[in-house]
């Protein structure tokens, strides 16, 4: 903030990205963790975000999936602007970002989230974050091969819970610093 500093984002900065993206020409979905609103309780947040990208714009928008509560009410917040045919549909207007606990797993909340999301017929991008290293075998081919399993078995579930729908195979690995533990980003194995 170039009057305060630095200081925790509040909704109204949340708001205020929103009708960036909103005027965009080049940006064509919104949502999710633009900044976090310390301002608006836990508990509730999601459910503000979600108000403000449905008022604030017209976009497609995110909202993170991160358990079978929020994607819930993503959902249904979704169903009262664009009616119950969200659902039953080709056409999406939500979409969230999937990770699995790796190696090799999905926790109860990621699932929860999947399994709404997928109900529902909204976008999911089944991303595996892997840390080659810590979370995966040291080398990149075995940590690509452990992404591609992670990847595949989620959006095999998402599949098998509705058949066709829109899902992305997404990917993020790099590697530990083996001195340190900590995550390595800029290195020629994650690039």
């Amino acid at each position: 903030d170039n009057d305060l500093g630095r200081r925790p984002g509040v909704m109204e900065d949340y708001d205020n990205f929103l009708r960036l993206v909103h005027m965009s020409n080049v940006l064509h979905v919104t949502g999710d963790q633009l900044v976090v609103p310390h301002d608006v309780p836990v508990s509730f947040r999601h459910l503000r975000r979600s108000f403000s990208a449905l008022t604030l714009t017209d976009r497609a928008y995110m909202e993170a999936p991160h358990d079978r509560i929020i994607s819930a009410d993503a959902v249904r917040m979704a169903q009262l602007v664009f009616g119950d045919d969200v659902i039953a549909g080709d056409e999406p207007v939500l979409g969230g970002i999937i990770n699995a606990s790796s190696p090799l797993r999905y926790d109860d909340r990621m699932i929860g989230g999947m399994l709404t999301y997928a109900r529902a017929g909204q976008v999911l991008i089944i991303t595996p974050f892997i840390l080659a290293g810590a979370m995966s075998p040291i080398t990149m081919a075995a940590a690509v091969a452990q992404q591609n399993a992670e990847a595949l078995a989620g959006i095999a579930l998402v599949q098998l819970v509705r058949k066709g729908a829109p899902v992305v195979y997404g990917g993020f690995a790099t590697n530990v610093d083996m001195k340190s533990g900590s995550p390595a980003f800029g290195t020629p194995e994650g690039a």
